[in-house]
């Protein structure tokens, strides 16, 4: 049946059709379908805001802060299709944000979530949360809002100059003429040695931990594919425990995202499903990541996010070539 949505808590005024679901479905806030039987249905939307206060003026989101949307899909028109949630302003999408990429969902109907990012103080006055399929729209939702991206912070932090960081590009500087200059198996005893020593003064330890096994997988790949995957695999599960604990503070941050990208660009090549399976975990990990995670980290996330959506595609695709 119709209604008119007159008191919704992320203040906009539009007109849906509200679903009656199944048991094991939630009650949808705002939905569209087609003939063919494809929908999608809006669960909840976050941040959720003032009805009253969004018609004065815009909604500032917090720097960082995600736009996440959850819904219920069905498609039946075809095979599988992706969906996306994308800001709009004054009919266009907007050029600067930030978005998770869209897996292709399968036939059938399940429930999922996505969100984007703004990267400046864009306006937004319309959300669209579309499906598409083999380059063909099947569904559009549009959602009249008003939200603004957050102001840049007044002092960010530049995560290129911290002790840790300082210490890595110029352990990596070493470890690059090692290659060079010697036989590869002897910067790998360097590194292992370093493993063993004590860590440096000023540098956060356990990042720089991570740092010399990401190091020492990456010279294995010289050597020994095999060993160098299976290490991958066994030091991922202690880094990303170690970039959830911390995702506030810089030195620990930076440095172990750019370690866990080292490592997926290492194997990607020989080892794809090994990369693949890194792309996947480390997705996972700053899946929960949120405003309050601090606006020095925003853009390295972000960074990372793309990079990770790229070297999914770029593996996919070297794994299908290969068949």
């Amino acid at each position: 049946m119709t209604h008119i949505l007159r008191h919704c808590s992320f203040g906009i005024l539009i007109l849906v059709t509200v679903c009656t679901c199944a048991a094991d479905r939630e009650q949808a806030i705002l939905g569209v379908h087609n003939s063919v039987g494809d929908r999608i249905e809006v669960v909840e939307l976050r941040p959720s805001f003032d009805r009253e206060l969004a018609e004065k003026e815009f909604h500032r989101l917090k720097d960082g802060q995600r736009m996440s949307v959850q819904f219920q899909y069905t498609i039946e028109s075809v095979e599988g299709a992706r969906i996306f949630v994308e800001p709009h302003a004054d009919g266009k999408r907007l050029r600067k944000f930030a978005a998770k990429g869209s897996p292709i969902y399968p036939k059938g109907s399940a429930k999922a979530s996505s969100y984007f990012e703004l990267t400046d103080e864009s306006e937004v006055d319309e959300l669209q949360i579309q499906m598409w399929s083999s380059g063909k729209q099947l569904l559009v939702l549009k959602i009249p809002t008003r939200i603004k991206g957050a102001e840049p912070a007044a002092n960010p932090v530049d995560p290129y100059t911290t002790p840790t960081f300082l210490a890595i590009s110029q352990s990596l500087k070493e470890q690059g003429r090692l290659a060079l200059d010697s036989k590869i198996e002897g910067a790998l005893a360097i590194v292992e040695k370093a493993l063993e020593a004590p860590v440096p003064e000023n540098v956060h330890p356990e990042s720089w931990k991570a740092h010399l096994e990401t190091s020492r997988v990456q010279i294995l790949c010289f050597i020994d594919k095999e060993k160098a995957a299976d290490l991958a695999v066994k030091y991922q599960p202690s880094h990303l425990q170690l970039l959830q604990k911390n995702l506030s503070e810089t030195d620990v941050v930076v440095p172990v995202l750019h370690s866990q990208r080292r490592m997926i660009d290492s194997l990607r090549t020989d080892q794809p499903d090994t990369a693949i399976v890194l792309v996947q975990r480390l997705e996972a990990a700053l899946e929960d990541t949120s405003e309050s995670d601090g606006a020095h980290i925003f853009r390295e996330l972000r960074s990372a996010r793309r990079h990770l959506e790229s070297s999914r595609r770029s593996i996919e695709r070297a794994k299908k070539a290969s068949k």
